[in-house]
């Protein structure tokens, strides 16, 4: 596999932004397809690999409350399923989950 589920970014002249999500076999493969953006009158931005959560996760949430004061939360998921079960119950009381990230990659870059 030359490139991987890859995000391959273009602008058209600055108007609007484009994002292809690709994997390509060879490189002549991957040069075909780029020729024929170019073509198109796009412009190559960049490309970015596409990570892919592994859980079990712990995230740092930001979270919204009913009388607009911010809160920020750390919590261990072990699945997607728990994390959208978790922002559904917080929906419930009346919070709204406004950002999340992963907890771990904050210390590492401490």
């Amino acid at each position: 596999m030359y490139k991987e589920e890859m995000y391959f970014k273009f602008e058209e002249v600055g108007t609007l932004k484009i994002s292809y999500v690709r994997s390509f076999e060879t490189e002549s493969e991957y040069n075909s397809f780029m020729s024929d953006r170019l073509a198109e009158g796009l412009v190559y931005v960049g490309e970015e690999a596409i990570e892919v959560p592994v859980y079990p996760q712990v995230l740092r949430l930001d979270l919204k409350s009913p009388g607009n004061s911010y809160y920020k939360v750390i919590e261990r998921f072990e699945s997607k399923e728990d994390y959208l079960r978790y922002c559904d119950y917080k929906l419930l009381e009346g919070f709204k989950v406004i950002g999340s990230e992963p907890y771990f990659k904050e210390i590492e870059n401490a």
